[in-house]
């Protein structure tokens, strides 16, 4: 196991390299001055040219991506320039926002996804089975943005049950039933897709593990029912795992960017999207490594408890 795991902690290493290089060469495609975004339009020659100079803009592009790796080494995203603050004070506020709502969506896509799965694939064949299947089938057809705002305008508009948008209410302290009653429906819209995708390989792997041999020869040694369903579940558990740890990183900084948007959520969804919107690329640049390492160190979490689970996979 630790020569296992150890193998996959320095795979890390080139994942978040890779990353890297790709967010260095994205910012250098990108259309535009990077002189005339940082002073203006109206900037004199003379002043882009010391900036050029300053930032090391006319080095060759392999030097100013060593130095473009030394500032990230250090923790040095670089300064928004709608803010006026250093990209990772900023990334590191609107990502406590997005953990909220996307930890609060994932327990409901996991522990529902799971719970549905189980019941579809103890019940096959019958109207529940079916009808699962439907409903899950409609339901990860349903885009993220769309569903919230179906949700704002039954629940918010029509039954004024809930909030339309915000992480805390305009008057008022920030208590914790508060910030419950806002995250309602996020946490809803976004929980829906995963959870509909994580009971669908629950059911599979579930049904696929049932129709093993061992499985046969337990039932025909007269074992009860609830201890070889118990076997089942735990022999389905790496693929089981595998899958919610997947769908619980593209929640965390996929699905939620729409629903962050709709519902105007502090996080860092909505500060994707103002940040595309303004031009601010060193924001960009940041949100977009940041995210990169979050999900190499979530998938590598999954790998290393997979492996935990299951024998074969250290081999």
């Amino acid at each position: 196991m630790r020569r296992y795991a150890l193998g996959r902690i320095l795979m890390v290493v080139p994942v978040v390299l890779g990353a890297t290089l790709a967010v260095f060469v994205l910012t250098q495609l990108a259309p535009g001055d990077p002189t005339a975004t940082l002073l203006g339009p109206n900037a004199s020659d003379a002043a882009r040219e010391s900036l050029r100079r300053s930032l090391g803009l006319h080095d060759p592009l392999y030097v100013q991506y060593f130095h473009y790796l030394g500032h990230l080494l250090r923790g040095d995203l670089g300064r928004s320039i709608e803010m006026r603050a250093p990209v990772l004070t900023v990334v590191g506020d609107r990502f406590g926002s997005t953990l909220v709502l996307g930890v609060t969506a994932g327990v409901v896509a996991i522990v529902g996804g799971v719970a549905l799965g189980m019941l579809s694939a103890v019940r096959q064949g019958t109207v529940t089975d079916r009808a699962t299947t439907v409903v899950s089938l409609f339901l990860m057809s349903m885009p993220a943005y769309w569903l919230s705002i179906v949700l704002i305008y039954v629940f918010a508009v029509q039954f004024r049950w809930f909030p339309t948008g915000q992480m805390h209410s305009v008057t008022g302290g920030p208590t914790l039933s508060d910030l419950v009653w806002h995250l309602v429906l996020p946490a809803t819209a976004a929980a829906v897709a995963p959870l509909t995708i994580i009971a669908r390989v629950t059911r599979s792997a579930l049904l696929e593990v049932a129709s093993a041999d061992f499985l046969l020869a337990l039932r025909a040694r007269g074992v009860p029912e609830r201890r070889v369903l118990r076997h089942t579940v735990k022999n389905a558990l790496p693929s089981i795992v595998t899958m919610c740890g997947l769908q619980f990183g593209y929640l965390l900084l996929g699905s939620a960017l729409f629903v962050e948007i709709v519902f105007n959520w502090p996080g860092i969804g909505l500060q994707t999207y103002n940040a595309v919107a303004s031009r601010d690329f060193p924001m960009i640049a940041g949100i977009v490594v940041v995210s990169s390492v979050v999900f190499t160190l979530i998938n590598l979490a999954v790998d290393l408890l997979t492996a935990a689970l299951d024998p074969r996979v250290r081999v």
